[in-house]
């Protein structure tokens, strides 16, 4: 069955919190399917230079462009998404305060440090 989630409200800028500072998500099919989305989304923009894997439970390790982990993670933070840096890369964790429009949005800050 399709699951469902809450809407995201947002009030100013939207604030995404992906480096695990918030409670898991325990709902693990929810899980599974919100990290398949991020993944899905991350990987429109590989022609670009943005690639994304799978990086366990809920966790996905991203590519973007020639950034490393640091740059893109302070990028990403001046556009309200807060992610961990690990070496080259870009960890985000879901958890518990995510929702699936999070995600989108992730998806355009993301995109946007490729231009």
């Amino acid at each position: 069955g399709r699951l469902w989630r809450p809407r995201c409200e947002v009030i100013g800028m939207r604030q995404v919190v992906l480096n695990g500072t918030t409670a898991p998500l325990e709902d693990a099919a929810l899980r599974e399917q919100m990290t398949r989305h991020l993944l899905a989304r991350l990987n429109e923009y590989e022609p670009e230079g943005m690639t994304a894997r799978p990086d366990g439970p809920g966790t996905v390790l991203a590519q973007i462009g020639q950034m490393s982990g640091e740059q893109a993670v302070r990028a990403l933070a001046d556009q309200g998404v807060q992610a961990l840096a690990a070496g080259e890369r870009v960890r985000f964790l879901i958890g518990s305060e995510v929702c699936f429009e999070d995600l989108d949005y992730v998806q355009a800050a993301a995109a946007a440090l490729l231009e």
